[in-house]
């Protein structure tokens, strides 16, 4: 199964073989929603994937690798173990999950994802920004993001998401608590940063 992703207008839009295994057999009704659900999922969250990663230490290359091959992940559950991705409770989460997973797996244990996903030529990543087109505002935001300590960092990356501290504790494996404490360490060390870079651009 192939995934590319065409540039016909300024949204993003993949486009995907659907020929069933047996082609003879119409999809079950549950597939076809799964598919539908999938494709929904590929469109909305490519990009903020592929931020997620990189707000957790990947650079560009990187962090479209990692995101390919979760999605590619998620495409086999749909079309080999049906059941198994219907159990997902939150594929948003399950995806980013997934795709930091597989940033943090060391090289020689990376599988060669067995989908292939192409990009376009207008493919961006921060809000209609090439990476390396960013403002310094941002650049500066992503450079402390990275800094943070790693359990603090993810948690962070899942908040800028919008997800709530019930889910990143999900995610994450950890109390409800134990969440919010992450994310309440995350804003203290930002907003020192955000302090030490105001009194540096106050002495210039």
């Amino acid at each position: 199964m192939v995934v590319s992703m065409t540039s016909d207008d300024s949204s993003v839009r993949p486009s995907v073989d659907w020929t069933p295994r047996d082609a003879g057999r119409p999809p079950d009704a549950t597939l076809a929603a799964m598919r539908a659900g999938f494709l929904a999922l590929f469109e909305d969250e490519y990009h903020k994937v592929v931020r997620f990663v990189m707000v957790n230490g990947a650079d560009r290359e990187q962090a479209l690798d990692a995101t390919q091959a979760a999605f590619a992940e998620a495409w086999l559950l749909v079309q080999r173990r049906p059941e198994q991705w219907e159990a997902v409770r939150d594929p948003r989460a399950w995806i980013r999950t997934i795709a930091l997973r597989t940033y943090r797996r060391p090289p020689d244990r990376r599988r060669e994802p067995p989908t292939v996903l192409r990009s376009g030529p207008d493919e961006t990543v921060w809000s209609g920004q090439d990476p390396g087109e960013l403002t310094a505002q941002t650049l500066h935001v992503l450079q402390a993001l990275r800094r943070l300590p790693e359990g603090v960092r993810t948690a962070m990356a899942f908040h800028i998401d919008g997800f709530r501290p019930v889910d990143i504790a999900a995610e994450l494996g950890v109390t409800d608590q134990q969440a919010r404490d992450l994310l309440k360490k995350g804003r203290k060390i930002l907003a020192r940063e955000a302090d030490v870079i105001m009194a540096k651009g106050r002495d210039r």
